[in-house]
């Protein structure tokens, strides 16, 4: 095998693993991604509230019914997240809320799934 084909097979590789591993979607990046996926009827109109208790703090977030947020900045440690603000109507999966840690230089991806039903309409009637 010639010198010239053997740099080509070396320069497909290294392209084929940077393909491969670079800016992978699966692997998140440092910090932390908070996502909703809402379906179903009638869905929440106002949107979400995502509470973020952190080791030192607490923050809240706004988010609407099918949202993402990221947030670069969290530092490593034990959080908790809850889903708040949900109407009556809407379901979220479990669990809710939920742990999770962040390691140094780590990231996460959390996904809240929301379910709404149709709000069933109401009739007054008089009674006279």
């Amino acid at each position: 095998m010639g010198k010239s084909v053997r740099i080509l097979m070396f320069a497909v590789a290294a392209v084929a693993v940077v393909a491969c591993f670079g800016d992978d979607p699966l692997l998140p990046d440092p910090g932390l991604t908070i996502v909703t996926n809402t379906t179903g009827d009638d869905l929440d109109p106002d949107g979400y509230t995502a509470v973020l208790e952190g080791p030192t703090d607490s923050t809240d977030y706004a988010l609407a019914v099918n949202d993402s947020i990221y947030l670069p900045d969290i530092g490593e440690g034990g959080y908790g997240l809850t889903l708040v603000d949900v109407a009556d109507n809407c379901t979220v999966t479990e669990p809710n809320p939920r742990q999770f840690q962040i390691f140094p230089g780590g990231g996460a991806i959390t996904r809240f799934f929301v379910t709404c039903e149709a709000i069933q309409a109401t009739s007054l009637r008089d009674g006279g």
